[in-house]
């Protein structure tokens, strides 16, 4: 499966991601869940995406290969001087 990318994509099965970047080495997947306590099964894993970012209110960390980061900070990191994976077109 070739990923679209962009917002809210969804696989053969029905899994859905809210976005999809491609990157060098591949593609990440970032899912949005704004609420305090996030949990790494809340992303929906499908190939061949390596890298799974939950977008959080508050929580910061990494549970199983899963980054969690507050939307705020995840979009400050966009500034040109930290740049995160571009979106697929």
């Amino acid at each position: 499966m070739e990923p679209r990318g962009g917002i809210a994509h969804y696989d053969k099965s029905g899994k859905e991601i809210d976005a999809i970047f491609q990157e060098d080495g591949g593609y990440s997947a970032v899912e949005v869940k704004y609420r305090g306590q996030v949990d790494e099964r809340d992303i929906k894993r499908i190939s061949p995406v390596k890298r799974y970012f939950i977008l959080s209110r508050e929580e910061v960390g990494w549970k199983g290969d899963v980054i969690i980061l507050p939307v705020d900070l995840f979009l400050a990191l966009r500034q040109p001087t930290c740049p995160l994976p571009r979106p697929v077109r």
